[in-house]
């Protein structure tokens, strides 16, 4: 895990090199998709072990507020589809290795940096919901799941077009609301792609 993260960290900071401080890139709406995945979870906030966690989702962002080095993005995503995926040893704390949800993430916020630039980092944080096929992380828990996530990137721009690179802390929990509540803690790496206006 600490191998693909700093993979993941070479390929931004190289891509931050390759960037032009000059360019000036404005906007108000976004639209667009994210493709995340956490190959391994890990004790946190959650306990359940050795689950990996893939995330698709279609987004949309607003530019609320903004001034020449700062801006201020609310989100919304639909989350069309999710997976959770464990080992042999899942088969005890459920029925499937591998279960699907789908869901939204209706609270959204963003802070990026060097608004207006060709690159600029930015930070995060979500909070949403997960429907899943069977009671997620272990029998007697819950189909319905709450989300938070926070984390950052960096967010490249080319024409009203953008490519995002990302790391989240993704916790998924039913808020004590069944029988038990383990928890997943992932930690989530992301690229999305969204088109400008």
């Amino acid at each position: 895990m600490k191998r693909l993260i700093f993979t993941f960290l070479i390929i931004v900071a190289l891509t931050a090199a390759s960037s032009f401080a000059g360019d000036h890139y404005s906007y108000k709406k976004e639209f667009g998709g994210t493709f995340g995945f956490s190959p391994d979870s890990r004790h946190g906030i959650g306990v359940t072990p050795d689950q990996q966690y893939y995330e698709t989702s279609l987004n949309f962002g607003y530019v609320f507020w903004q001034n020449d080095n700062y801006a201020w993005k609310y989100k919304i995503s639909l989350i069309p589809f999710a997976l959770v995926h464990g080992g042999e040893k899942t088969l005890r704390l459920r029925h499937n290795r591998t279960v699907y949800a789908g869901g939204a993430e209706p609270v959204g916020l963003q802070l990026n940096f060097r608004n207006q630039r060709r690159l600029q980092p930015f930070v995060n944080a979500t909070g949403g919901f997960l429907y899943f096929t069977e009671q997620t992380p272990v029998t007697d828990s819950s189909q319905y799941n709450f989300t938070f996530s926070f984390g950052g990137g960096v967010e490249i721009f080319h024409g009203r077009r953008s490519l995002a690179l990302g790391y989240r802390y993704h916790h998924i929990s039913n808020a004590n609301t069944a029988t038990y509540n383990p928890g997943i803690d992932s930690h989530m790496l992301s690229i999305g792609f969204s088109f400008k206006r």
